[in-house]
């Protein structure tokens, strides 16, 4: 894809990006992933970090040090749910709890703690 074309795209790109944001503890990362798949979709001849940093505009070492300590942490993240925007923090804990992958990991554990934030989260503590 040349730039012009990578650039058409840049909100429907932030678009997909923002749903893996909970991933990342910070801003950062996010950006730097962004980068980084921009660089992947471009038309560059190489496709290493180098020409990718540069054609970002952004410092190839920001870009090696992302991509060498940034890593992605699966434990945080066990499913994804679309539900109503309207739903009750109470149901959503209820369907969270409910959810089959969610479940596979309480086997043999006590929850702890249920932390619910309505159309972002529900954190599940358990040991």
């Amino acid at each position: 894809m040349t730039s012009d074309q990578i650039l058409a795209l840049r909100s429907e790109l932030s678009c997909y990006l923002e749903q893996f944001a909970d991933c990342f503890g910070r801003v950062e990362p996010r950006l730097h992933l962004r980068h980084y798949l921009r660089g992947q979709l471009s038309d560059l001849p190489r496709k290493s970090v180098e020409p990718i940093a540069l054609f970002n505009n952004v410092a190839p070492r920001t870009l090696q040090e992302f991509l060498a300590s940034d890593a992605w942490d699966h434990g945080k993240l066990r499913d994804r749910m679309d539900v109503p925007a309207q739903i009750s923090p109470a149901e959503l804990e209820k369907l969270a709890l409910a959810n089959e992958r969610v479940q596979e990991h309480l086997t043999g554990k006590q929850i702890k703690k249920v932390i619910v934030v309505p159309g972002k989260l529900v954190n599940i503590a358990a040991s």
